[in-house]
């Protein structure tokens, strides 16, 4: 990770059996910033519960700035998607490959379906 704009968690995990992220060909990436439910409420010192809200929750948005070495036989093959909770492919995001990295510059606020914290790094 280079630069975030929001505090956040930022991790990547090979997800194709047990082959390590420098030979990976299906990686999950996740940017996961601040969440909470809808009309979530505390008291002001917010040391008290007082609502603990309800759907949808809120997701807050984020601006990221990541690089990811690539196994260099085929970095020119991988694509950055969006994932849906289910996994489901949302969008694909544009990055830049260059010298065996990705370079990701990720806006959540520029999502086109919904919100999302789940990416899928793939060699196509």
């Amino acid at each position: 990770m280079k630069s975030t704009s929001v505090a956040g968690t930022v991790a990547v995990v090979s997800v194709d059996g047990d082959k390590t992220l420098a030979n990976s060909k299906r990686m999950v990436f996740i940017y996961s910033t601040d969440t909470t439910s809808t009309d979530f409420t505390t008291s002001i010192s917010g040391e008290y519960l007082k609502f603990r809200g309800r759907q949808p929750i809120i997701v807050q948005y984020g601006k990221l700035s990541a690089e990811l070495e690539l196994p260099k036989d085929n970095a020119q093959n991988y694509k950055l998607y969006a994932l849906a909770l289910t996994g489901k492919r949302l969008e694909e995001i544009p990055t830049k490959i260059e010298d065996g990295k990705m370079y990701i510059n990720l806006d959540t606020s520029k999502l086109k379906k919904e919100p999302s914290v789940f990416y899928e790094i793939v060699a196509e």
